[in-house]
């Protein structure tokens, strides 16, 4: 689900996109990589809202490994831009 989410991003089908990231996140969640995606996605079609959510599910995930710490980094540099008042643990 997940390649498939992106291989939509790259053919320009933005609800595909969608859909299959929200597949894979239900089928794993809690798997930064895959929420980060479904965050861009959600982005790219101003969906904030959810791209608001998703990014505060990925604030409450205790990584697991340093790419897992890198990941969650990128997210909360998205949720930064989103929101520049909100207050993040360093």
């Amino acid at each position: 689900m997940y390649v498939e989410g992106n291989y939509y991003n790259l053919t320009g089908d933005q609800n595909k996109f969608v859909y299959f990231l929200e597949k894979a996140n239900e089928l794993s969640p809690n798997k930064i990589q895959y929420m980060i995606s479904l965050a861009k996605a959600y982005k790219l079609t101003n969906n904030f809202t959810m791209l608001r959510n998703i990014l505060d599910k990925i604030r409450n995930i205790v990584p697991v490994s340093q790419l897992d710490k890198r990941r969650k980094f990128e997210a909360m540099a998205m949720l930064m831009r989103l929101d520049p008042n909100i207050e993040l643990e360093i």
